[in-house]
């Protein structure tokens, strides 16, 4: 049976290759959540542009001069 001692390299490779893989997918998290909500974020402003576009006749080049 080895030592607490020689089995410290062992120990080390594993906590590294765990803090990398938590790392990995909290990035990988973050990514989903700004891609989720850029998406939510683009249905809003559709759904603005169509409100405009029914309630108020305004064409789409006209509503995108609005936003400027």
């Amino acid at each position: 049976m080895k030592s607490n001692f020689e089995m410290m390299p062992q120990f080390l490779r594993y906590m590294e290759i765990t803090i990398l893989g938590v790392s990995e997918g909290l990035v990988e998290s973050s990514r989903r959540e700004k891609k989720k909500r850029e998406e939510e974020k683009r249905e809003r402003i559709e759904t603005f542009v169509e409100i405009l576009e029914s309630c108020f006749g305004l064409s789409p080049w006209c509503v995108l001069r609005l936003g400027d």
